[in-house]
């Protein structure tokens, strides 16, 4: 009998834009959010208990593009708690030794992921085994582009920053008005992200920006 397969893994987008999609300036982000931070961190770091395996130490993965990488901190790579995949064109003998997964491709970082993923019929392996469970994309805008072209994209967690920014670079769509994207409601939201997200706008110095979460089927 052939093997059984397992189902693709469910791709999360996570991405903060300005008036006009930016979302960058300059190989950086144009503005510095404390709490959108915080967030981020929370969000893309928590593992639903639903995923959560006894004797495997499971974690979220986040996958993002060798310059978002390079844009992290040095002292902050890899991303704590977290599986961390780069992609890059030069991925053989790039990464090695960096704390991080390198693919040359997305279509190559879900294979392994997918391979790392929590099954049910899992069984306990060796002492600190890791498992995957949810898997967020972060950047940029190329690696966005790629993952909303594939159909196991099902959600993106948009944080609108309000404002004018000098952006020049911009998410590759406008989600909020294309066809079959849905902004759900703020219990959906709060009950998939795992915490209390404010309702509407909130205020970080002179900084307006609101978080909230589109799906597609």
């Amino acid at each position: 009998m052939p093997p059984t397969l397992r189902p693709s893994l469910p791709l999360t987008l996570i991405v903060a834009t300005a008036n006009k999609l930016g979302i960058g300036r300059h190989g950086a982000l144009p503005w510095r959010l404390k709490h959108e931070l915080g967030y981020f961190a929370r969000v893309t770091s928590r593992v639903p208990p639903p995923l959560v395996r006894p004797g495997f130490k499971v974690q979220n993965a986040v996958v993002m593009g060798r310059r978002t990488w390079e844009s992290i901190p040095e002292r902050f790579r890899p991303l704590k708690g977290r599986v961390n995949v780069v992609l890059s064109s030069r991925a053989k003998g790039e990464g090695e030794g960096r704390g991080a997964v390198w693919c040359g491709s997305l279509e190559e970082a879900m294979r392994v992921l997918e391979g790392m993923s929590v099954d049910d019929d899992d069984d306990v392996e060796e002492e600190g085994a890791v498992k995957v469970g949810r898997v967020f994309i972060i950047g940029g805008r190329a690696v966005y582009k790629a993952a909303l072209e594939r159909p196991e994209t099902k959600r993106v967690l948009l944080t609108r920053v309000y404002g004018d920014w000098d952006c020049d670079v911009f998410f590759p769509a406008d989600i909020e008005h294309e066809k079959g994207w849905e902004r759900k409601g703020l219990k959906e939201f709060r009950d998939w992200v795992g915490e209390e997200v404010p309702e509407g706008r909130v205020k970080e110095g002179e900084v307006e920006f609101e978080y909230c979460m589109f799906e597609r089927d």
